[in-house]
């Protein structure tokens, strides 16, 4: 009787590669949440692995593209304190047109929340008003509020504390304009008087015509 011989069994694979942030965000059902909050967290403490996170946005795979959007928006959330928005001015062009374009209601919302915290200029906070306000006329009820909720976020500040220069000393006084000429508008303010709609800041008198109470000098002369 011949001896069997024994086959040698067959190595497990090797289960210590490294994770990556795509296929912590893969796998289950396209609105499952998965991993996304561990996913925000690895990016807040690892701010490198953001280019790699927002690659996912466009992910082939709906399921990745939607939690990595959740994860993205967890991680610069306000509330706590999280991942500077501003990292993300880099990408703001491409975020801006996938907010425009984007299909699936997760990264529709997601992307609704995150895209108004990031830095943008009078032209692209337009161009995303108008991208949220269609929004509103989506069937979701989440889409809708998270338009309403990216609507109402409040700008983020232009640039650091360190970036504006020191502040001046509490004990000097403001500069005047030359000529006391008035400072601009604001934008909607300019936007009326060019319209022809006096505003009463637009019919306030010049400084030079005031009396130290804030009375036109010919209506203080003409107080017995």
């Amino acid at each position: 009787m011949l001896a069997m011989t024994k086959r040698s069994a067959r190595p497990a694979p090797r289960t210590d590669r490294p994770e990556t942030l795509r296929s912590m965000l893969s796998g289950g059902r396209p609105l499952d949440k998965g991993r996304a909050c561990e996913v925000a967290d690895l990016v807040v403490e690892e701010p490198r692995k953001l280019a790699t996170l927002i690659e996912c946005l466009w992910d082939d795979d709906p399921g990745v593209a939607n939690r990595a959007a959740d994860a993205l928006e967890r991680s610069t959330a306000r509330k706590p304190p999280r991942l500077d928005p501003r990292l993300l001015a880099p990408w703001k062009e491409s975020l801006l047109g996938l907010l425009a374009d984007a299909q699936p209601n997760k990264l529709r919302w997601n992307l609704a929340l995150t895209v108004p915290r990031i830095e943008l200029s009078i032209t692209e906070a337009r161009r995303v008003a108008l991208t949220l306000h269609g929004y509103l006329d989506d069937s979701s009820s989440i889409v809708k509020t998270a338009a309403m909720h990216g609507l109402a976020e409040p700008p983020p500040p232009r640039s650091s504390p360190a970036a504006r220069g020191p502040r001046p000393a509490a004990h000097s006084q403001p500069q005047r304009n030359p000529g006391h000429a008035r400072p601009r508008p604001h934008p909607v303010e300019e936007a009326r008087i060019r319209k022809g709609e006096a505003s009463a800041w637009h019919q306030r008198p010049p400084p030079d015509t005031l009396s130290p109470q804030g009375v036109p000098h010919e209506i203080h002369a003409a107080k017995p």
